[in-house]
């Protein structure tokens, strides 16, 4: 989401978000409730799926810019990852919290874009390479 306008009196489009201009990986705390049965649509009536959620919280000072109402619960270290998959609820609802100010920056804002279609493609991997690399 983003609050700037462009001349035209229009959004500029989306507002990106990282760590730093090397935008590492971030995890955002999330939910699933596999084969959950509840009424979603009155058209469709009582039905089981599998859903899914990422959590939100108020924000902070970088993301309010953007969006005033709220920013995702995002994890920073191994740890807080460990906590939000297997601590109790009273310990990892700590972790619903906006990160600090500052901490976070606006690397972009605009509308992404794929690369055009004569750009080389990506990469393709052998079965026994690895190009996943630990996320620890």
């Amino acid at each position: 989401m983003s609050s700037e306008i462009g001349p035209d009196g229009k959004k500029l489009g989306n507002t990106w978000f990282a760590f730093d201009d090397s935008r590492p990986l971030a995890f955002f705390a999330g939910i699933f409730a596999p084969q959950w049965t509840s009424v979603r649509k009155t058209s469709e009536g009582m039905i089981t799926t599998d859903l899914f959620a990422f959590l939100t919280t108020n924000p902070n000072n970088v993301v309010a810019v953007a969006n005033p109402d709220a920013m995702p619960v995002i994890l920073r270290t191994p740890e807080e990852i460990e906590i939000w998959m297997t601590a109790p609820w009273e310990e990892a609802q700590k972790l619903q919290r906006p990160l600090p100010d500052g901490v976070l920056q606006i690397v972009s804002i605009g509308n992404k874009e794929d690369p055009p279609e004569d750009e080389e493609p990506p990469p393709t991997f052998a079965a026994d390479d690895d190009p996943q690399p630990s996320l620890f």
